[in-house]
């Protein structure tokens, strides 16, 4: 099931040049977004993949819509890797808490599901939202939480990529019954040197102190990265659209 994006002006831009000795690969992976109450694990998936990208005058290009966030309800399941396989997702607003009644603005999406199927769920979404500033909530009802795990049971953040643009995976978990999530998305970013699938579960064993971050919540919109010929990804300007003299 794919949704479609509304418009959305700002984003979140990432160029990265390789000026290494060798061709490269780079996925895009957010922090995990912070839930309350705290659950067991959260997944974090792949955004966006470039593959490919030639040494020495090669560039490769993310960009991510900044705003567009959405619930989704699914289930994982294991082919060559694990994914994650959408049943429902629905637009989102996080809270702004800005003035009487801040909440209103915000959504909540009500998890329905069989107790003894969760994998046959979908989502709800109601008029009086409760997230939190910054956040958004799902709140779930009765099945069973075993049947949940053992089924791969998820509910996840998704991410548009550009307006209009399919929906993908941004970081998943498996959800308890009868519980209010409060779900805030992470500004913070890496950039991997390293290929995969669009969509899929980051490994634990990845190792990020080889990834490039970038925290959007004080870097430009617009942020250039360098990929030196010592294997090294670093941030050259937050400085938009200004090219590395190098």
């Amino acid at each position: 099931m794919l949704l479609e994006t509304s418009d959305r002006s700002e984003t979140y831009s990432f160029t990265i040049y390789n000026k290494s000795d060798l061709r490269q690969s780079y996925t895009l992976f957010s922090k995990a977004p912070n839930v309350e109450p705290a659950v067991q694990h959260i997944a974090s998936h792949a955004i966006l993949v470039a593959r490919g990208i030639p040494p020495g005058d090669g560039i490769a290009t993310f960009v991510i819509q900044s705003h567009s966030f959405y619930a989704i309800c699914g289930s994982m399941y294991q082919d060559e890797a694990a994914q994650m396989y959408a049943l429902d997702r629905k637009p989102v607003k996080l809270g702004t808490g800005i003035g009487e009644g801040a909440k209103a603005g915000t959504t909540t999406c009500i998890l329905k599901a069989s107790p003894d199927n969760p994998c046959s769920g979908s989502l709800e979404v109601v008029k009086q939202g409760e997230g939190k500033p910054g956040a958004f909530c799902i709140k779930t009802g009765a099945f069973h939480y075993k049947e949940a795990q053992s089924n791969g049971y998820m509910v996840a953040l998704g991410l548009s990529t550009a307006p209009n643009a399919h929906v993908g995976v941004h970081a998943s978990f498996i959800p308890s019954p009868r519980t209010t999530y409060q779900i805030t998305p992470s500004k913070v970013y890496y950039i991997v040197p390293t290929a995969f699938r669009a969509n899929e579960v980051k490994p634990d064993e990845v190792d990020l102190s080889k990834a490039v971050q970038v925290d959007f919540s004080t870097a430009s919109l617009d942020v250039q990265i360098i990929h030196d010929n010592e294997n090294k990804l670093s941030i050259f300007s937050d400085v938009p659209f200004l090219t590395p003299k190098l």
